[in-house]
């Protein structure tokens, strides 16, 4: 009897974690609405006016700069360098194709999510900062939206491939806290309002729980047929 509760507790593991996924992207769903609410309300929200007053910076501080050059890890150019680098290591040392594939497509899908939003709210980039030339508009922050799921699909990846718990550990702080770096030094440099970034990580974060479902599910089809 006992054998056969510990069976059926197992087998109601898998339902529990869908039901969290649906849930969490369910929640994040919810962020992203409200947030786009709030930016159509006003022009500026006061949680945008209360963080940027604490977070813009002069442009010739030391933090200022700092934060210029993490921001280049979520443009353009530092995208792409993160894919060249981690198709090297999925293709080239690991020889995980399904990986790269899905590494590849979810990077693409977050470019053009985040353009077709930009397009549909039109929010207009902050004041005060000319030299960024930003040409595109601000809601939701592709930086944050790209980067979250760039990044945060890298580090998973790679904390895959580590065994030892030490490792895992470091990879995934130092995924989580450059994730959040790039995010805030987009509000650091005027590039985007608090709210851009927000709603950037909630859309972001539902790209990525896809992602890591997908590679997952994809994975355990692929060695049952192996088998």
């Amino acid at each position: 009897m006992e054998i056969n509760e510990r069976k059926s507790s197992r087998g109601k593991l898998p339902a529990i974690f869908h039901i969290g996924i649906i849930i969490l992207c369910a929640v994040l769903v919810i962020i992203f609405l409200y947030l786009s609410k709030m930016i159509q309300r006003t022009e500026v929200s006061n949680l945008d006016f209360v963080i940027r007053n604490v977070l813009v910076l002069e442009n010739e501080s030391i933090v200022y700069k700092i934060f210029e050059v993490i921001t280049w890890f979520g443009s353009t150019s530092g995208i792409i360098t993160l894919l060249v680098i981690m198709l090297f290591l999925l293709i080239g040392k690991y020889r995980d194709y399904l990986g790269s594939i899905i590494f590849v497509l979810m990077v693409l899908l977050s470019k053009l999510l985040n353009d077709v939003l930009k397009e549909l709210f039109q929010r207009e980039r902050p004041p005060l900062n000319h030299s960024l030339q930003e040409l595109d508009f601000s809601f939701p922050s592709g930086g944050a939206l790209i980067g979250l799921v760039a990044y945060g699909l890298a580090t998973y990846l790679l904390l895959n491939k580590r065994t030892l718990l030490k490792e895992k550990y470091m990879i995934g702080i130092s995924g989580v806290t450059f994730i959040l770096l790039i995010g805030i030094s987009r509000v650091v440099l005027s590039a985007h309002y608090p709210t851009d970034v927000m709603a950037g990580h909630a859309m972001g974060g539902i790209l990525l729980i896809l992602a890591i479902y997908s590679y997952n599910l994809l994975s355990k089809i692929f060695k049952r047929r192996e088998n």
